[in-house]
């Protein structure tokens, strides 16, 4: 898991040029550039507006006493989105859309979800991260069994 950081920072620059190549040699590289300036710009207005209604409706969550968590990771999402979509190139635009996509969001939260829990529960059910417990000392500890008189 530490090695993916560093390999998603030299796959994706690939994966871009690649699609620069072949879409700039597709649509021309005057459209190319239209397009990613055009992803840019519309990314930035869709951000602004969903990241204001999900503040508006975290907001609300904590006038009404809840805590806003799902907003929370849904502006994360939202930010993130924004990263992708101002990143130049398709691949990123195509993240970034996925993830204003409020339906995209959900399912990136489900697929993360599936991977975190089953090994956050593991971690603790085994007890290698279970709470360590103080001793009472007005507690003893031992094993009893019950014997029959009649035997």
């Amino acid at each position: 898991m530490p090695g993916l950081i560093p390999l998603i920072l030299i796959i994706v620059p690939i994966i871009e040029i690649f699609l620069f190549v072949q879409i700039g040699g597709a649509i021309g590289l005057g459209w190319t550039f239209f397009v990613i300036l055009l992803t840019a710009m519309l990314g930035a207005r869709a951000i602004r507006r969903q990241g204001l209604n999900a503040l508006a409706r975290a907001q609300s969550q904590m006038a009404a006493g809840e805590a806003p968590v799902g907003e929370i990771v849904h502006g994360v999402l939202i930010l993130l989105a924004g990263v992708f979509l101002l990143t130049p190139g398709f691949l990123t635009d195509f993240l970034g859309l996925f993830l204003l996509w409020p339906a995209g969001r959900v399912i990136i939260l489900e697929f993360a979800m599936g991977l975190i829990l089953p090994s956050l529960f593991a971690r603790f059910s085994n007890g290698r991260n279970a709470p360590a417990r103080k001793a009472d000392p007005n507690v003893i500890d031992g094993d009893y069994r019950v014997e029959d008189p009649d035997d």
